[in-house]
């Protein structure tokens, strides 16, 4: 710790200290004060800590004095940072974040040096960064460099970088960039559109890399503060915004959403998915599809269905076998001609696979690393398969928390009648209908519907246009289009004539990219975007939030 007596540069130093302790807490197992997901009751922590708490990651860490934390319902929290406290930030998030919509309400209050903000990691590259919601005597981004300014959620925010010189961060003592949203209306309670900031930061320059922990802070330097706060994901009611906004979740039209499950359903494509996915769209539930290769190859048009509906779809196995009796080489089979079989049906590459039975070892763990997928097992068994009534389903349905799974499948009528009663109970619990993220397994919010396709599938939801290069080499990039929402739409680009090739992609304000995939992309200015490949091959993806700016696609070139 600095015992300098300049503010700003003292500051700083402590804060990135508090990550560096956070992280190796963490990492550290025994060290956890709250590590059951399904707890309900309410917990007072006084010493340093991370873990999760009614399906929310939370952080506490003090270097000295008097300061208390209390977990409560859902993603609240309260806490106090009294007197005689050098330094101390509390909070409740996700582990890991994203750029989703976040919403959090309550009251915040310092005495002097403190701030309440979004706050999180992100590594390769490793970056520390901030969306300062509000904050008392000190602008904590004081001394910093800045880049420009995004006006999002009902105010400006100021933009900032400042740079750390072997200081301490959540992979030890390095050199990295700190990244600044400074709201210039101070707040304690509202929305905030990540992506916003996100892509904002990104048109200046400030690229994010793999996701860390993300909480919504409180914090105090040689001041009290107090606070209590609810977080929770999906937003409402949020402002469209030029740099880009984020989808909110499915399944609980009426509010937003305190939490998201995973709802998958297993062994198809089958001769009754269309009434399930009827029964799906019609309580505006969303669902990850686990296929088996053989049925995906047999009905290619049932994989399409699930695309349409805006699902996604897993690897399931080719016929599903006891995997962990077979072979390596045939083990191997059974998931690359899943995925094989699962893409030429216009389903894309699968991240997720699903091993059957839920069995699993070292040796198909291996396998599935080999083919860039997460395996996904399930925090609750629904026992359809078992001949199970409807109202068991409901039941098993009614016991998901936050991030949980559920396993059910989408050949028994009885799961296909329960799912009314499913959407109601969620919906009165606040909870909605997301999907599993590759990185961690949990159910998150979505963002972007199906699995993205790649190797230049076509989505039935639209055509082609074709835009030759005057690349010398013949290069020429094609558009597709793929799954299209209110707010957004994805496009395919298929690139041939060449290996070695850029596209450039020239959008027509104010639409702007949100996501891509299998490509290496940077941005020259907010409404262009620079492709290369990155080794997945010539075809890749993008997604356009319109921005209420329509549909009119990009115009692309292609040289190389």
């Amino acid at each position: 710790m600095s015992d300098s007596t300049t503010r700003p540069k003292s500051r700083r130093r402590i804060k990135l200290a508090v990550s560096a302790v956070s992280a190796l807490v963490l990492a550290v197992t025994g060290t956890v004060a709250i590590s059951n997901a399904n707890a309900d009751s309410n917990v007072t922590i006084t010493s340093n800590g991370t873990g999760y708490h009614n399906g929310y990651f939370y952080s506490f860490w003090k270097d000295s004095g008097s300061t208390t934390m209390t977990l409560g319902s859902g993603g609240n929290y309260s806490t106090n940072i009294g007197g005689g406290t050098n330094n101390a930030v509390v909070g409740k998030g996700w582990n890991p974040g994203s750029s989703h919509t976040i919403n959090y309400s309550g009251n915040w209050s310092t005495s002097g040096n403190g701030y309440l903000s979004l706050y999180g990691w992100s590594t390769n590259p490793l970056v520390e960064y901030y969306i300062v919601e509000n904050f008392g005597s000190y602008n904590p981004s004081s001394g910093a460099q800045r880049l420009g300014s995004v006006t999002t959620d009902g105010s400006t925010y100021d933009i900032y970088r400042s740079q750390r010189v072997n200081q301490p961060s959540i992979q030890g003592t390095a050199t990295f960039y700190q990244y600044w949203s400074v709201r210039q209306n101070k707040r304690s309670s509202g929305t905030i559109t990540v992506a916003n900031h996100f892509n904002a930061w990104r048109n200046v320059g400030l690229n994010l890399g793999t996701m860390n922990y993300q909480i919504m802070a409180t914090e105090a330097y040689q001041s009290t503060a107090s606070s209590n706060i609810t977080v929770s994901e999906g937003g409402s009611g949020t402002t469209t915004q030029p740099t880009g906004g984020t989808t909110t979740g499915s399944g609980n039209s009426g509010g937003g959403c305190n939490g998201y499950v995973g709802l998958t359903f297993d062994d198809g494509p089958s001769s009754t998915l269309n009434q399930l996915i009827s029964a799906l769209n019609n309580n505006g539930l969303k669902a990850t599809f686990f296929n088996e290769g053989q049925y995906a190859s047999s009905n290619p048009n049932g994989v399409r269905a699930e695309i349409a509906a805006g699902d996604w779809v897993g690897n399931h196995s080719w016929d599903h076998p006891h995997m962990t009796q077979l072979s390596q080489s045939d083990a191997d089979s059974q998931i690359s001609r899943t995925q094989s079989a699962i893409s030429n049906a216009g389903g894309g590459t699968p991240k997720l696979f699903r091993p059957p039975y839920g069995e699993t070892n070292s040796t198909l763990k291996s396998i599935e690393q080999k083919y860039g997928l997460t395996e996904i097992i399930w925090d609750v068994d629904s026992q359809d398969w078992n001949n199970a009534s409807v109202s068991s389903i409901v039941s098993a349905a009614s016991r998901l928390t936050n991030g949980q799974v559920i396993l059910m499948h989408d050949w028994p009528a009885n799961t296909i009648q329960a799912i009314p009663q499913i959407a109601q109970g969620l919906k009165s619990r606040g909870l909605c209908a997301g999907m599993i993220s590759p990185s961690t397994g949990r159910a998150v919010a979505p963002s972007g519907g199906s699995t993205q396709p790649t190797g230049g599938t076509t989505q039935p939801t639209g055509g082609t246009t074709s835009n030759p290069s005057n690349g010398g080499g013949g290069c020429t990039a094609s558009l597709s289009a793929g799954q299209s929402w209110s707010d957004r739409y994805n496009l395919n680009v298929s690139v041939s004539g060449s290996s070695n090739w850029t596209v450039t992609l020239n959008l027509v304000a104010p639409q702007t990219v949100g996501s891509t995939w299998n490509t290496s992309a940077s941005w020259p200015s907010q409404y262009q975007m620079v492709a290369k490949p990155n080794g997945s091959g010539n075809n890749f993806g993008v997604t356009i939030l319109r921005n209420g700016g329509g549909t009119t696609w990009p115009s692309v070139s292609c040289s190389g």
